[in-house]
């Protein structure tokens, strides 16, 4: 119950101030949840929905922080 709410109430801030595109991650249940509320109050349906799971995005992030890490000069 308590998780809907919270659902319902970040979406429902989007559509005040929409945003260009949407990334959902995490747990495949709540991926889906939020899918579903994005499609009921139709920002889906004006704004493009990416899902990736929480693995994914933290493999892709880490990857960054490497590729970052390795293109800064060593300074002793």
């Amino acid at each position: 119950y308590l998780s809907g709410l919270l659902i319902g109430s970040e979406c429902h801030d989007l559509l005040t101030r929409p945003p260009a595109r949407i990334m959902l991650a995490g747990e495949p249940v709540l991926v889906a949840l939020y899918g579903a509320a994005l499609q009921a109050l139709g920002i889906a349906d004006n704004c493009p929905v990416q899902i990736q799971t929480a693995e994914e995005v933290t493999l892709n992030g880490q990857w960054a922080v490497l590729r970052q890490y390795l293109a800064t000069p060593y300074q002793p």
